[in-house]
């Protein structure tokens, strides 16, 4: 069995930067990528470009920056149960209604 001490530094630099991102970004959201096709995920990407930043990475880290960015932001624990399957990330500074919309 692996010793909790020896994380790995990719791991760690993986967690820093989803949290600086939750520090940064006033709106944090998961967004389901089960069985979303690639043409449409491309698309998204293209439109929501320079307005929403979004990340993926294993769920294990995403919990472990949203439990570490939710000591100092309020919510971001809420987000833990929604990640389930193929979870990613988006941040952004816009409004989220108008985002979802889009």
């Amino acid at each position: 069995m692996k010793d909790k001490g020896n994380i790995s530094v990719e791991k760690k630099k993986i967690v820093d930067e989803f949290t600086a991102l939750m520090k940064e970004y006033p709106i944090v959201g998961a967004v389901d990528m089960d069985n979303l096709p690639a043409k449409q995920l491309q698309n998204m990407r293209e439109q929501l470009r320079g307005t929403v930043v979004l990340k993926m990475t294993k769920r294990r880290l995403m919990t472990i920056a949203l439990q570490e960015a939710g000591k100092n932001k309020k919510g971001l624990d809420e987000l833990i149960p929604k990640l389930e399957g193929l979870t990613a990330l988006l941040f952004t500074k816009d409004n989220p209604f108008a985002l979802f919309k889009t």
